[in-house]
């Protein structure tokens, strides 16, 4: 007991005296928790990264002292009263007040992700107990996504949507606008949706869904363009990007460099473009094990143009953008984007049906529509620990040794 009241005296007696303390963050960006630690303990806005520090560093001044031209006595005596009440009204909680912080500094060291903090050991055990509160392991979101292409005939004629409702299998939907969700199974879902017009955001029982694409898939009418599993971190954005990048004629210049048709130079210019489907998510989970996800999803491919006499194509895109929540591990379908094609198509008697003004004569044609819906399920999985990871590691080495028997 003497020992351990000698520590504390000495403690106490050191408290006066400014330190070194180096703090190695483990899991949080140093940078943006030095700027959190600022506000915490000073209010101060963070800190212009613009400022002029030693390379690989980067410095946040926290200070409580007075800036009052008064004298000394008076400005010690103000700062008194004012460590006095704020001690006071911290005092119920049990921990040690922001108050026994006066004057530290604290500096980012982005090379080794450290904190560097200059203050007194009690200041020190007060910053302490928050930067380990603030620096744990993030949590990060599995996201599963399959996005497939559905001929509409026959059933589908009218879409994924019309069918479902039609079947009595889907638990809520929003054509064109918001709407709240019902339940999927047992479980509570609420999702506000903002979607294109004649577009469809809504929670199916995966059941349903499964069963529907399955059976479309054998009479070959569902086409699977990609199925990508990613790992992002909670609160950041994933992207998943499926197609081609075509030429688009711009411009085209013809300037004169001599006599005669042949002296015309032809001057072209050329910009490549993105088209085919991009997907961005960005997850957001929740103290209750929601999953709150930002989704947009886009759908873009060449036309032949029709506005410009530019012999080029014309890219034609279609965007859903909603706002869902959902449980670990339950499905959200996304679809009503519906690409809609008439396509002629001419037969007849070989080389007779070509010929000029006698040609429809030993032929016909063929009008058809083609129409497809796009598709996409989304399942997000929280990864709380390294127990998580390694479960689904092994999940998914699973799958590729079943595809490389």
């Amino acid at each position: 007991d003497i020992e351990s009241w000698v520590l504390r005296l000495d403690k106490a007696q050191s408290g006066t005296g400014g330190g070194v303390n180096v703090y190695k963050v483990q899991h949080a960006d140093a940078e943006e928790l030095a700027d959190t630690l600022n506000e915490i303990f000073t209010g101060a806005q963070k800190q212009d990264r613009s400022a002029k520090v030693a390379a690989g560093k980067k410095a946040s001044e926290i200070s409580n002292k007075s800036t009052d031209s008064k004298t000394d006595t008076k400005s010690s005596s103000s700062s008194s009263k004012r460590s006095s009440s704020r001690t006071k009204s911290a005092g119920g909680t049990g921990t040690a007040a922001v108050a026994d912080v006066e004057d530290v500094r604290i500096i980012s060291d982005k090379a080794n992700n450290a904190l560097i903090i200059v203050a007194t050991p009690r200041e020190y055990d007060v910053i302490l107990p928050v930067i380990k509160q603030l620096d744990l392991l993030p949590l990060q979101v599995l996201i599963d996504a399959t996005i497939v292409s559905v001929s509409l005939t026959d059933e589908l004629q009218y879409g994924i949507a019309w069918y479902l409702k039609k079947e009595a299998s889907a638990v809520g939907s929003g054509l064109g606008g918001a709407a709240v969700l019902g339940t999927m199974g047992q479980k509570a879902v609420a999702a506000t949706s903002a979607v294109a017009t004649g577009g469809l955001s809504a929670l199916y029982n995966s059941g349903s869904i499964n069963a529907l694409l399955s059976a479309q898939a054998t009479n070959n009418k569902v086409n699977v363009i990609s199925s990508p599993s990613l790992m992002v971190l909670n609160n950041q954005q994933a992207t998943i990007e499926v197609g081609d990048q075509i030429p688009i004629l711009t411009s085209s210049l013809s300037t004169a460099v001599g006599s005669g048709t042949n002296g015309i130079a032809q001057s072209n210019s050329i910009q490549y473009t993105d088209t085919g489907v991009k997907l961005e998510v960005t997850p957001r989970v929740n103290a209750n094990g929601m999953v709150i996800m930002e989704i947009n999803q886009s759908v873009s491919s060449p036309k032949k143009t029709t506005v410009s006499n530019i012999e080029s194509a014309t890219i034609e895109k279609k965007e859903i953008n909603s706002s869902v929540a959902v449980h670990d591990g339950e499905t959200i379908v996304l679809g009503g984007l519906i690409d809609d094609n008439n396509a002629a198509n001419k037969g007849g008697i070989p080389w007779l049906h070509q010929l000029p003004w006698i040609g429809p004569l030993f032929g016909s044609t063929d009008n058809s529509r083609i129409k497809k819906e796009l598709v996409v399920l989304i399942t997000p999985r929280v990864v709380k620990s390294k127990q998580d990871s390694r479960l689904i590691s092994s999940e998914f080495k699973r799958k590729l040794t079943g595809i490389y028997r």
